[in-house]
C-alpha cells in the first residue's frame, strides 16, 4: 500500500487524497496536556467530491481495495493505531517514521498563493 503525507494534513494512497487530518495541542508549560484530533476519510467512493470541485485528485478506501470498508472495524483500528503511537510521539522512532512518509520528499515543490 502507498501510504504518504502530504503536508499539511493530507493522507494520500496511490497519491490519491483519501484522508485529512487536523490536530489542535492544548499545553500545560512545556509538556502537552491534550491532543484533539480530527479525522476525515473517504471510506466510500459517493464520499469523493467530482473531479471538478477539487484541486488534488483523491479517492476511497473503496476504490483503493475494491470492497466496501466495515467503518466500525476501520475505527476500531484507528483507535488502537492511535493508543500505540501515542506513548511514541516524540520519540526518534516516532520522527524517522514520519519522515519516511513524506510525500514530495527530495523532490521540487511550487507554492503559489490565491488572490
Amino acid at each position: 500500500m502507498d501510504l504518504k503525507i502530504k503536508w499539511p494534513n493530507d493522507i494520500l494512497m496511490s497519491g490519491k487524497k483519501v484522508c485529512g487530518i487536523l490536530t489542535e495541542l492544548t499545553w500545560l508549560g512545556d509538556k502537552v496536556e491534550k491532543i484533539i484530533i480530527g479525522i476525515g476519510i473517504n471510506t466510500s467512493t459517493e464520499a469523493v467530491p467530482h473531479p471538478e470541485l477539487i484541486t488534488y485528485p483523491a479517492s476511497s478506501l473503496e476504490d483503493y481495495f475494491g470492497y466496501k470498508v466495515d467503518r466500525l472495524d476501520l475505527l476500531r483500528k484507528i483507535i488502537l493505531e492511535i493508543l500505540f503511537l501515542q506513548k511514541k510521539i516524540g520519540s526518534g522512532w516516532f520522527i524517522n517514521t514520519l519522515e519516511g512518509f513524506q510525500a514530495f520528499r527530495n523532490e521540487l515543490v511550487e507554492v503559489w498563493e490565491d488572490g
